[in-house]
């Protein structure tokens, strides 16, 4: 069952992240031409273009968590021995998946007092609880992506930091 879910957060994560930056690439490269052109741009570019830089932001950080790509300070690790290694793995991992279920809640009830506002962006007139809940959704999945993380940690004997072993040849 965690097998399926995996595969499910990561084609959300994948389309997400690949749709968001093509469709920003593409939108505002068309609102380039327009002002280029015709003198005019179109009117919501900038609007759409600042949302889809958010999803990113925020899907990718969890896609990144996966992968192990994400920036962080390895001279503890890289100078500690083995079982050290394992104990800072397991201990980062579920400090940052607890650290990041709380701010999923923090932005979830965000998410809640938004959708009770009724606010909406200026020009589209898009609720801003679905851009909120977008931002929810990234730091949830980053959150269970550590959380699986320290489990791996937990159930096997290699060093998890992503969701591949680390490389004990280096």
């Amino acid at each position: 069952m965690l097998k399926i879910i995996d595969i499910i957060t990561l084609k959300i994560e994948e389309y997400t992240l690949a749709y968001s930056v093509i469709c920003m690439s593409l939108l505002l490269i068309a609102n380039v031409l327009a002002r280029l052109l015709f003198n005019s741009s179109i009117v919501f570019a900038e609007e759409v273009g600042r949302y889809l830089i958010i999803v990113a932001t925020f899907v990718g950080i969890s896609h990144l968590a996966r992968l192990d790509k994400h920036i962080k300070v390895s001279a503890l690790l890289d100078y500690s021995s083995r079982r050290t290694k394992k104990i800072l793995a397991v201990l980062i991992s579920s400090v940052t998946s607890l650290t990041f279920f709380w701010l999923s809640f923090i932005a979830f009830r965000y998410m809640l007092t938004t959708i009770s506002s009724g606010r909406v962006s200026p020009v589209l007139g898009i609720p801003i609880y679905l851009v909120a809940g977008l931002v929810t959704m990234g730091i949830f999945f980053t959150a269970v992506q550590y959380l699986s993380i320290f489990i791996l940690n937990l159930k096997t004997k290699e060093i998890y930091l992503g969701r591949t072993p680390e490389r004990t040849d280096k």
